[in-house]
């Protein structure tokens, strides 16, 4: 059996699946993606613009696409993220796309930044097997099973994040498709979500003059503020979109994961995001607005990564301060030469997460992945 199969139901998975992609074209098995129609235009992968990404993606990558209804008449190693019911009314029941597979389908759902800590327990019972990206996290959030198998994170694997380019090349694609100057210094914001359409009881969303106090701090440091947001959560006020301003352009690579890469550090508002600040050992700066998760806080550490509630820092004064202090230890703790060795402050947590200090594993889940082809 020379083919896997990939469920895509929603866009922002690819990160998850190319590389696993790329890394079963080296052994000469061929990738199949099944796509599933959506009502919701952000994550559709059949919205023009996305289906456009995945074409491209099938023409470089030797990749099958299908319909989900064909998936029956592929027999395989199937892969998914999260179980398949990220955005499913019943979560307790098995992904609707199960109905086309049989017993000769092995179901491999892929973890997915924070989103298994909230659905694991949903799905364990209707799959084979869960790629985890550590045994840390099993025991961690107490998601155990003998269905799991800790191998890392594709998302992670920096040879096929950064798309096996040399620094110049890498330097020059960033450059090109952001159109940013990197002689310049950048603090990367993660807008907050639109409380008109999240609005939760147990959340304190930031008003506009503490973003704009924010804004006006960093740049008072000689930064200049960069604004990513999701596609469905546009930033309709334009004083509030920084100095340079990004919704989704596509979703091979991670584009959050690009900007952090460009940034001298991060802010979010109760995300976890903070794992691929880790993973690509960028500090950032947590404005915890979500008062009743803490998400992957036991990676929060003062030499890279603070959090700090908002009800702390609720005036434009205090905002301002404290991004101004927080802005100025970073760089005197990882942009100064005379100081720490930012690479080993991150390698303890950075290990935890995606295993292996983010190497190779692509090749260790198609390994795992060519082993258990016989046995279906």
């Amino acid at each position: 059996m020379n083919f896997i199969n990939f469920i895509i139901s929603r866009i922002n998975y690819l990160p998850y699946y190319v590389p696993l992609v790329m890394e079963a074209n080296k052994r000469k098995i061929r990738s199949n993606f099944f796509l599933c129609q959506s009502n919701k235009k952000f994550i559709d992968p059949y919205e023009p613009s996305h289906l456009k990404e995945l074409q491209i993606l099938a023409k470089e990558h030797n990749i099958n696409i299908y319909d989900i209804s064909k998936l029956i008449e592929f027999p395989s190693i199937t892969f998914f993220c999260e179980g398949d019911i990220v955005g499913k009314e019943n979560k307790d029941l098995p992904s609707s796309n199960f109905k086309f597979m049989t017993s000769k389908h092995i179901k491999v759902s892929i973890v997915c930044n924070y989103e298994y800590v909230m659905f694991y327990d949903n799905y364990i019972n209707n799959v084979d097997y869960v790629i985890m990206t550590h045994t840390f996290w099993e025991t961690y959030y107490q998601k155990k099973s003998t269905k799991n198998v800790c191998l890392g994170s594709p998302k992670y694997d920096m040879e096929y994040y950064k798309l096996q380019k040399t620094p110049d090349e890498r330097n020059m694609y960033l450059t090109q498709k952001y159109k940013l100057d990197l002689s310049k210094k950048y603090v990367l914001i993660i807008f907050p979500k639109d409380p008109k359409k999240h609005h939760k009881s147990n959340t304190l969303y930031p008003t506009k003059p503490l973003l704009l106090a924010m804004y006006e701090g960093i740049r008072e440091m000689g930064y200049n503020v960069i604004v990513k947001t999701r596609a469905q959560d546009p930033v309709k006020d334009a004083e509030l979109r920084g100095d340079y301003y990004f919704e989704d352009i596509d979703y091979y690579p991670c584009n959050s994961m690009e900007l952090i890469e460009l940034s001298w550090m991060v802010i979010y508002f109760s995300s976890s995001i903070n794992e691929e600040c880790v993973a690509l050992k960028k500090p950032y700066l947590d404005i915890k607005v979500d008062q009743s998760k803490d998400r992957f806080d036991c990676i929060n550490d003062k030499s890279y990564g603070f959090s700090i509630n908002i009800n702390v820092v609720n005036s434009t004064k205090s905002i301002k301060l404290f991004v101004q202090k927080t802005l100025k230890y970073y760089e005197q703790m990882h942009y100064q030469p005379d100081k720490i060795d930012s690479n080993k402050i991150f390698t303890n947590y950075y290990t935890n997460i995606i295993y292996d200090s983010g190497q190779d594993a692509s090749k260790r889940i198609i390994d795992w992945t060519i082993s258990k082809m016989g046995q279906n």
